[in-house]
């Protein structure tokens, strides 16, 4: 694979980088192993972000994605013969756009890949788009990080061009010097986007049954106001048992200091947390819903039915029961074995490199 340069468009500038940037850099040290540039670009409003993952030792630029003349001028700039522009975040009209601007440019041998992170919409103006792209866009292809985002994908394009890669997380930073005692009665929810995350349905489960004089739910969250007004709109207050925090920089103290973590969400697309926890010695209770669903070959996850709170309530119950059993331990041990072998982020870079040498050799 004779690949000069691969160039990271991303509209991302979120506080927290996590997975995503993990991913990132493990992707781009191995293409400079093998010789190959790697540029980075990100929005104008990234630019003070603290991110927890260093990518200053390859090629940043910032600049206005809402700017259309400056977005495709700093990307075009760094264009080079055989060369892969490998979008995240970006809709299918920007990338269409720069697509066709790139092109214009004559390079040999570049090559388009949209990584959709999200189920995507198939009404009819993304259909048209679609079949645009794939009609007049030859050089384009399309990654979908779970089944359910691939196979809609799927009917948006033409299936040749389209590839499934599921998402990898950083394993490295979930090590740590493991708490021997590990005894306490926290229970883990992500919940920044409170409905959609099911958070509503964890805190109904506890509070309606003798759990909620026992747990305390840790609400993680980027909106804490937001999460204290609904609560308090609901209960009145916000419930002895819930304690509301930021996002932690450590991920791996939130998942060492807590038994159990819920994802009950309504809608996903990949279930980064509950490989996390689920690799980090916590049991894991989800929603059986398409995004989360795709995560089933990891052993002992409780599935549970979607907007159920009796299910949910049950679960959590039975997990309060077992937390202490001798099983956990060997649980935790099944669990890191199976998630270093299938959803690491090198298992994931050796999939995505495949998928360049594929792209490299298509006839476009």
């Amino acid at each position: 694979m004779n690949l000069k340069r691969v160039i990271y468009v991303c509209n991302f500038a979120a506080n927290y980088g996590g997975n995503f940037l993990s991913s990132l850099y493990n992707i781009a040290n191995k293409l400079s192993e093998k010789q190959s540039e790697v540029s980075f670009v990100f929005p104008d409003n990234a630019i003070n972000k603290d991110w927890e993952v260093n990518l200053d030792q390859f090629n940043i630029e910032y600049t206005d994605f809402n700017n259309d003349v400056l977005f495709f001028n700093t990307v075009k700039k760094l264009v080079t013969d055989n060369c892969i522009i490998h979008t995240h975040f970006l809709n299918e009209k920007a990338f269409l756009k720069l697509g066709l601007e790139t092109n214009k440019l004559g390079f040999e041998n570049v090559n388009f890949v949209y990584h959709e992170h999200m189920v995507p919409s198939i009404k009819l103006k993304y259909k048209i788009i679609g079949y645009l792209g794939d009609s007049i866009l030859r050089n384009s292809y399309y990654i979908g990080v779970s089944p359910d985002v691939k196979r809609e994908l799927e009917k948006l394009h033409f299936n040749n061009r389209t590839f499934l890669l599921t998402n990898g997380i950083d394993i490295k930073r979930l090590n740590f010097e493991e708490n021997k005692t590990h005894k306490n009665n926290n229970i883990l929810i992500f919940a920044s986007a409170y409905y959609r995350k099911g958070t509503d349905l964890a805190v109904e489960a506890i509070n309606s049954c003798w759990l909620r004089d026992k747990v305390q739910l840790i609400l993680v969250t980027h909106n804490p106001v937001e999460a204290q007004s609904i609560l308090e709109k609901r209960y009145g207050l916000v419930p002895k048992f819930v304690k509301i925090v930021p996002p932690y920089k450590n991920i791996a103290l939130l998942y060492q200091n807590s038994f159990l973590f819920l994802s009950p969400s309504r809608s996903e697309a990949f279930g980064y947390a509950n490989l996390e926890s689920a690799y980090s010695g916590n049991q894991v209770i989800a929603s059986n819903i398409p995004g989360q669903s795709t995560l089933k070959n990891v052993p002992h996850i409780t599935w549970i039915s979607k907007n159920s709170v009796s299910e949910l309530q049950k679960a959590i119950m039975d997990a309060y029961k077992n937390k202490d059993s001798d099983s956990i331990k060997q649980q935790k041990l099944e669990n890191n074995k199976f998630i270093t072998a299938n959803y690491s982020l090198d298992n994931w870079t050796i999939k995505l490199l495949e998928i360049y040498k594929k792209i490299s050799n298509i006839k476009n």
